[in-house]
């Protein structure tokens, strides 16, 4: 009994240790990401943005330039000369007279 005991024991000490060295129950692995070409390029660009707000807050304040109203020239009226054409029509001039003779305008 105390035989059968002990085997019973030893064999679920053996279980138990089998078992704790398999990982039977543990997560997935996480694949790998894939690479991204523009990450070296973020990178410059965050760097040369840092440097530039450190020099700019080591940079001694300028005085910043007021403006000036600067002087308008205001409209004023020109003569031009204007050109005026008369030009004589081949057509011959409807009268007055003439259209309310016909009735119809016809001669």
């Amino acid at each position: 009994m105390i035989q059968r005991r002990y085997r019973t024991l030893t064999t679920g000490v053996i279980m138990a240790l089998m078992l704790a060295c398999a990982p039977v129950f543990a997560p997935a692995p996480q694949p790998i990401p894939t690479f991204d070409p523009n990450s070296p390029l973020t990178a410059i660009v965050e760097t040369a943005a840092a440097a530039n707000t450190q020099t700019a807050l080591a940079a001694p304040p300028t005085i910043a330039p007021t403006d000036t109203p600067t002087p308008t020239l205001t409209p004023t009226e020109t003569a031009t000369p204007t050109f005026v054409f008369f030009l004589e029509s081949p057509t011959p001039k409807a009268t007055l007279s003439t259209t309310i003779r016909n009735g119809h305008g016809d001669n």
